[in-house]
């Protein structure tokens, strides 16, 4: 019993030792990086670009990235409309090699000269949207496929 005593006057102490300041800081730093996620604090992204796509019917959208590096990023956006968006730091696409857009049934794949068009174009062109209705019906609707 002694012991834990002990121990709780121990932490009593350290905590009277740190200021207020310093703790009253660190927790509004804590908060910034919740509210605006750690991206927004390592690299700003004033700079956005808008990757346009057309599906049949609401679906979960995801957004991967493949970098000149090696490396994938992955953006995804629940419950997307029927024609919808998903925006990223035009860095990031200037970065890629490749892009690949998809849903839960279909894809549109982006090659190298279609990134370059959209890491170009302005942030809310529809230039170089996707199709995700299927190979087929995409041709139909005048959108390029792959």
């Amino acid at each position: 019993m002694n012991i834990a005593k002990a121990i709780l006057a121990l932490a009593a102490l350290v905590a009277v030792a740190l200021p207020s300041a310093a703790l009253s800081k660190q927790q509004c730093d804590d908060c910034g990086i919740f509210q605006k996620g750690p991206q927004r604090v390592i690299i700003p992204a004033n700079d956005v670009v808008c990757v346009y796509f057309v599906q049949p019917h609401r679906d979960k959208a995801l957004l991967r990235l493949d970098l000149k590096s090696g490396k994938k990023r992955h953006y995804t956006k629940d419950n997307a409309d029927t024609s919808d968006k998903i925006c990223v730091g035009r860095h990031w696409v200037r970065d890629s090699a490749s892009m690949y857009l998809c849903d839960t049934e279909n894809h549109a794949t982006y090659d190298a000269t279609d990134t370059g068009v959209v890491s170009k174009k302005a942030r809310h062109s529809r230039d170089a949207e996707a199709c995700l209705f299927g190979k087929v019906k995409c041709k139909e609707m005048g959108y390029k496929t792959h």
